[in-house]
């Protein structure tokens, strides 16, 4: 596999880090479509693929390699191979067990209250504190069965400031599924991040995340499957955004009914009640919605 670091030197990264436990490679998404304030660019340095979970961005390592170092196809065929390092190896540490993330979230921290989440939603989402880490932690359940963890750091400066098991593939998972199926609300919100999910929970209704503002088949397919006739996207206003939300409705329209709702700030969880029931006075139904960001012909 190659070494991560010829790849950053290589392209120039910005944000990069490697997950120790995986072959993925995070960055700051270059392609220019947004900014990337949390990076959300991957490279997969085994598999030499690459995708940003934000605004839907991919191609191969090798195609990246020509796009941003202007390196023919044939030059950058020849970098790979000659940069391939079979006995790279980096010192791996094990995956956390999930016995931990049960006793994490048995764990209070006074961060969830001080964001402004009740405590009837920190219950339900069964929030908690990592003192490993020091982070406030959000378990993952799939199907009522724990399967991951997502976690905020408590201490000012520390990058990232999110932190997701790395054994989890968040593309094959909604956040918050199983408390939307139970509170058997009339429509189902559709969020990118987790906090988000939960913050309208909060406000008393059913949402999901999605992980990112790219939503894929097997994700729409759930939803398509989750017993909710009427799905209302609320995807963040900026371009990668927009675009998911553009990507969402080819999968979901043909099925159900969708509408987009207007957000006033590209952080949902950090938006007031008030604006929040604005949004939800002012959904646009999709057959009207326009792409903000799409150049007009």
């Amino acid at each position: 596999m190659i070494d991560h670091r010829e790849i950053v030197s290589l392209l120039g990264l910005k944000k990069a880090s490697m997950n120790r436990y995986t072959s993925w490679l995070k960055a700051s998404c270059p392609s220019g479509l947004h900014i990337d304030k949390n990076p959300s660019f991957g490279i997969n340095l085994k598999d030499r693929y690459c995708f940003c979970f934000s605004c839907g961005f991919s191609m191969s390592l090798m195609q990246l390699i020509v796009h941003l170092t202007g390196m023919n196809e044939m030059d950058a065929a020849i970098w790979l191979f000659e940069n391939d390092d079979a006995e790279f190896i980096e010192e791996e540490k094990p995956p956390v067990p999930l016995d931990d993330v049960s006793r994490w979230c048995r764990e209070y921290t006074p961060y969830w209250e001080q964001r402004g989440i009740s405590r009837d939603s920190i219950l339900r989402y069964r929030l908690g504190y990592s003192p490993e880490m020091d982070r406030a932690v959000v378990p993952v359940f799939d199907n009522n069965v724990l399967v991951g963890w997502t976690a905020r750091t408590l201490t000012d400066g520390v990058e990232p400031k999110w932190l997701h098991a790395p054994f989890m593939d968040r593309r094959h998972l909604l956040f918050g599924l199983d408390q939307a199926i139970s509170r058997a609300g009339s429509f189902l919100i559709v969020c990118e991040a987790p906090l988000d999910a939960i913050f309208v929970d909060s406000y008393g209704y059913s949402a999901i995340a999605i992980f990112g503002a790219v939503i894929n088949q097997e994700q729409a397919d759930l939803i398509r499957t989750s017993g909710f006739n009427r799905i209302l996207l609320a995807l963040d206003p900026d371009m990668g955004g927009q675009r998911g939300t553009e990507r969402a409705l080819k999968y979901l329209l043909p099925y159900m009914d969708v509408g987009v709702m207007p957000l006033l700030s590209d952080d949902l969880a950090a938006i007031t009640k008030e604006e929040f029931m604005w949004g939800l006075s002012n959904v646009i139904p999709a057959m009207v919605w326009e792409n903000p960001f799409k150049e007009k012909s």
